[in-house]
């Protein structure tokens, strides 16, 4: 009975971290996953960087939804930004962008980007439209600037995106 008892207590301290946990659903794609567009080379561990020293370079980077009824609750791209305004435009910037199931452009989101260099890292969150057809399919577009001679390539990670839990 006192076994019992116990059990009963861990299970009823256990259940409300179980249901928190269930209220939103979150997904980290690796840069590895994009479609690189221009000048972009896949590093070793999934990051994806712009080796160029004269062009500036793309990828768009596909989100797999669970809850295609709403939109994501936040998209955030992890990047690195080595680049120098020296050498033009110095900011690696990201929108999302939608399609219809046959490719036909739904929407293209503001454009998010870094502002200076940060080569610690850093969380760029996309902004979001106010709404987001239901079947769309969502990407994130992002630009990287070319890199100065001498200077480390700048880099985009990953992808975090947290999407209410389609079981709620």
């Amino acid at each position: 009975m006192k076994r019992l008892f116990m059990l009963s207590l861990t299970l009823a301290a256990l259940s409300p971290a179980a249901t928190s946990a269930a209220l939103a659903d979150a997904k980290i794609y690796s840069a590895a996953s994009c479609v690189r567009l221009s000048t972009i080379v896949l590093g070793n561990n999934g990051q994806v960087s712009n080796l160029s020293q004269t062009l500036g370079g793309s990828i768009l980077c596909p989100l797999v939804r669970d809850n295609t009824a709403t939109k994501p609750t936040s998209i955030t791209v992890g990047v690195i930004d080595n680049s120098s305004l020296l050498v033009g435009n110095g900011d690696i910037s990201c929108k999302l962008v939608g399609t219809t199931l046959t490719g036909k452009t739904v929407f293209t989101g503001a454009v998010s980007k870094t502002v200076g260099t940060n080569s610690a890292g850093q969380s760029l969150p996309i902004l979001l439209p106010a709404s987001i057809p239901a079947d769309a399919q969502i990407a994130v577009s992002c630009t990287i600037p070319r890199r100065g001679v001498g200077d480390p390539a700048s880099v985009v990670g990953g992808i975090k995106v947290v999407e209410p839990d389609p079981g709620n």
